[in-house]
C-alpha cells in the first residue's frame, strides 16, 4: 500500500535536498568525478591502515559477533566498521572550515551500500560520494564547526548522520522530497554524546560508525515514507548548542561542489598540528647541530593552541598524533617515524623529552585572524650561537586549495604502509587502478564498489583480534 507523505515546504533543507537529488557526475563535471575517485582512494587507503589499529579491530570484532546471531555481513555492518577504522588513523581528509572529517563517514556509507545493491553504472557511486561531501561540509560550516569543537561539541559526529543520509539518498535514487526527509530524519536522530563517553577507549570511533549507520537508515526510512520536519533546523541547533546558519547551508548551491575543498593529510597527524610539523620539516637541513638549539617557538591560531600544546610525552598513540611537541621532536630526531600510523612503541628517551621541553606553543594574532579558513603555523628556531631560523606554512601539502595528484596520494599511502610495518604488496597500485576506473564508461559493468572492498575484506579476514586494553583517546576533530 502506498504511503501518503506530506509535501515538502520551501526552505534551506529542501533547497539543498533538491540540488543533491539532481546531482549527476555528468552534469557536475570531470573535476568532481576525479575528486570523488581520489576521495575513494584516500579513504579506503586509510581503512587499510585502520584495520590494524585497536579501534579498527574492535569494530570488526562487533561484526564477527553479529554473524552467529543472524548470518552474513551486510551493508550497515560494513559502513560501521569502515567508518570506525578510517577515523582511527588520523590520515583521513578534513574540511577545515567546518572541522569535519568527511571521508571517514561518507565513503563508508556510499561504498557499503553500493556493494550490497549495485546499479548498473559506477557513476552513481561517484555521485553518491559527491552528494555526501556536499551535505556534510555545508552543515559543518553552517554550525561553525571549527569553533564548536573547542566548546566541547565534536562537529564530525553531529554532521555524520546528515552526510551519510545524503550519500545514501543519492545512491538509492530518492527524489527531492524524499531526500529532504532523509536529511531531516538524520538530524532528528543526532545528539551530542557526553564528553566523558567520548574520552573512553574506542568509544569515539565506535560512535562515529554508529552515526554513519543512522544516516543510512534515515535514507531508507524516507524511502519507506516516514515523515519528518524539514523546516525547523533551529531545534537541531539547540540540541547541539549551536546556531544553524541557513544562508551558509545553501550558499552557491550547485555553483562549485565542495568535494574539491577538503584537505588531504599527507602523514598521520591532527590537522591542527600538521602545518607546524611541516613548517619545521621545511627548515631541514638545519644550519646548526640540534645540541645548539635553544628553543623552538611554534605559532598557531589561538582557537586550538591549548589542544596541541602537550609538553608531556604522549601516553599512547592518539596523544602522539595530537600534540605538537612530540611530533616536532620526531621531525627532528626520527622523521621517518612521522609516517607510522600505528606507533606500537613511542619514544620516551631523554633526548626526545629534552627536545620537547624546548618547544613553546604560542597563539599568533595574524594566524588567529585567518582562522578558520586557514589553519597555518610559523616555526622559529632560536640558536645558542645567536640568530634565528624561521619557516611559515599557511597551506600545507594536501591543502584543499590546490589539486592533489594521484602520484602524491599513492606515495602517501605507500609511505604510511611501509612506516607502519604493514606489508601490503601492490595494494596501493591495485586500489588506485580500481578507483581511477570507476564510472569512466557509462552502462552496465561489474560492481565497482564490491571490487573496491575485496582487498579490504581479505585484509580484515587476516586481522588479529582487538587488543583488550586499547589506547585512550583525546579531543580531536
Amino acid at each position: 500500500m502506498a504511503v501518503e507523505v506530506p509535501a515538502v515546504s520551501q526552505g534551506a533543507l529542501p533547497s539543498l535536498a533538491a540540488t543533491l537529488a539532481n546531482l549527476s557526475i555528468d552534469s557536475a563535471g570531470a573535476a568532481v568525478a576525479t575528486a570523488a575517485r581520489q576521495r575513494l582512494f584516500d579513504t579506503l587507503g586509510a581503512a587499510c591502515v585502520g584495520l590494524a589499529t585497536s579501534e579498527g579491530r574492535q569494530a570488526r570484532s562487533i561484526d564477527e559477533q553479529l554473524q552467529p546471531l543472524g548470518g552474513a555481513r551486510h551493508a550497515l555492518d560494513r559502513c560501521r566498521w569502515l567508518a570506525s577504522a578510517v577515523r582511527s588513523t588520523e590520515i583521513d581528509d578534513i574540511d577545515i572550515v567546518g572541522c569535519t572529517t568527511v571521508g571517514a563517514v561518507v565513503v563508508p556509507a556510499a561504498v557499503a551500500l553500493a556493494a550490497a545493491a549495485p546499479p548498473a553504472d559506477g557513476r552513481a557511486l561517484l555521485a553518491s560520494v559527491a552528494a555526501g561531501y556536499e551535505a556534510m561540509i555545508r552543515l559543518g560550516r553552517a554550525i561553525g564547526g571549527a569553533t564548536l569543537l573547542y566548546r566541547g561539541v565534536w562537529p564530525t559526529y553531529v554532521t555524520a548522520a546528515f552526510g551519510a543520509a545524503a550519500a545514501a539518498a543519492r545512491w538509492l535514487g530518492l527524489d527531492a522530497e524524499q531526500t529532504a526527509r532523509a536529511l531531516a530524519l538524520a538530524l532528528a536522530r543526532t545528539d551530542v554524546p557526553p564528553p566523558k563517553a567520548l574520552a573512553q577507549p574506542g568509544f569515539r570511533c565506535f560512535a562515529l560508525g554508529g552515526a554513519a549507520v543512522e544516516g543510512c537508515i534515515a535514507a531508507l526510512a524516507a524511502r519507506a515514507g516516514i515523515a519528518a520536519d524539514t523546516i525547523d533546523l533551529a531545534a537541531f541547533g539547540q540540541r547541539i548548542g549551536a546556531q544553524v546558519d541557513e544562508t551558509e547551508l545553501i550558499a552557491g548551491l550547485g555553483a562549485e561542489w565542495r568535494i574539491g575543498a577538503v584537505d588531504t593529510k599527507m602523514f598521520p597527524s591532527s590537522r591542527q598540528a600538521l602545518a607546524s610539523v611541516e613548517a619545521f620539516l621545511a627548515l631541514a637541513p638545519l644550519p646548526h647541530p640540534i645540541a645548539d638549539l635553544e628553543r623552538v617557538v611554534v605559532a598557531v591560531p589561538s582557537a586550538y593552541r591549548d589542544m596541541i600544546d602537550r609538553a608531556r610525552p604522549p601516553a599512547n598513540r592518539i596523544e602522539s598524533l595530537l600534540g605538537v611537541q612530540y611530533q616536532v621532536a620526531l621531525a627532528a630526531l626520527e622523521p621517518a617515524a612521522l609516517y607510522d600510523a600505528l606507533r606500537p612503541t613511542l619514544r620516551h628517551d631523554e633526548r626526545t623529552a629534552g627536545f620537547m621541553a624546548r618547544v613553546e606553543v604560542r597563539a599568533d594574532a595574524e594566524l588567529t585572524r585567518q582562522f578558520p579558513h586557514t589553519w597555518g603555523s610559523a616555526v622559529t628556531l632560536h640558536w645558542r650561537p645567536g640568530g634565528e631560523t624561521r619557516a611559515e606554512v599557511r597551506e600545507p601539502s594536501g591543502s584543499g586549495r590546490s589539486a592533489v595528484s594521484w602520484t602524491a596520494l599513492r606515495g602517501k599511502l605507500e609511505r604510511i604502509l611501509a612506516a607502519s610495518g604493514l606489508e601490503r604488496h601492490g595494494f596501493a597500485a591495485q586500489l588506485q587502478t580500481r578507483c581511477e576506473s570507476i564510472g569512466v564508461t557509462a552502462g552496465a559493468r561489474a560492481n565497482d564498489a564490491a571490487a573496491l572492498l575485496e582487498p579490504l575484506e581479505a585484509l580484515a579476514a587476516r586481522a588479529e583480534p582487538a587488543h583488550k586494553t586499547p589506547s585512550r583517546r583525546s579531543e580531536r576533530s
